[in-house]
């Protein structure tokens, strides 16, 4: 990827508004790149801003990027996410393994309301670490949240996944069980995690 002096140097804001797609990879950047990206706004598609030294995308909610369906923010030390639905609603991918996020809550609460997306990694974060304590998975608690989910974590969703997030979330095919939504909007990260064991065990190791 190119440097952001270099970016900004070989683009007019003209063109900048023209581009599709954006790669800062691998440029030591400390903040998401706010100006750069307001001249973007909504034709970019693609942003990649994986192997940097963020540790918050929150200023993404200062960006236009209605139209982007692919972000990557791996291999950063992300700790906090803005609410992507209200600035990138159309995203279909997000990459997030690799980071510093604390808990499963964290990353639902920035997940939530991205009916089209389609692809998720969070893997390499202390959630997992955290879920792993717990004895919980939350592969079907992500196909519950995200309705167009196909893959997670570099692995197809199965049927089956589908079926468990259904029985263990909600009452009907229609109505998300109130309890377990009152859970989610606790912000209690233990909570969620305890109830997350409860109802979607995490698989024992054979042998």
């Amino acid at each position: 990827g190119e440097t952001l002096h270099e970016e900004l140097e070989r683009h007019s804001r003209s063109s900048l508004a023209a581009l599709r797609a954006i790669d800062l990879t691998g440029n030591a950047l400390e903040d998401v790149p706010v100006d750069l990206l307001r001249h973007c706004g909504t034709p970019l598609r693609s942003l990649k801003l994986s192997s940097n030294l963020l540790t918050s995308a929150v200023a993404l909610e200062d960006t236009l990027l209605g139209g982007l369906l692919r972000l990557d923010l791996s291999d950063n030390s992300l700790e906090s996410l803005p609410r992507l639905a209200e600035c990138c609603p159309d995203l279909e991918e997000l990459l997030l393994a690799q980071n510093k996020l604390p808990s499963v809550l964290r990353i639902s609460r920035a997940c939530a309301g991205l009916e089209r997306l389609a692809t998720l990694d969070v893997r390499r974060n202390p959630s997992e670490g955290r879920l792993r304590r717990a004895g919980a998975s939350a592969r079907a608690f992500f196909c519950f949240l995200l309705p167009a989910l196909g893959q997670l974590d570099g692995r197809p969703v199965g049927g089956d996944e589908d079926a468990q997030a259904l029985r263990a979330f909600c009452l009907d095919a229609h109505r998300a069980d109130p309890a377990f939504l009152e859970v989610l909007h606790s912000g209690d990260d233990g909570l969620l995690e305890r109830t997350l064991a409860q109802r979607c065990p995490a698989e024992m190791p054979a042998g």
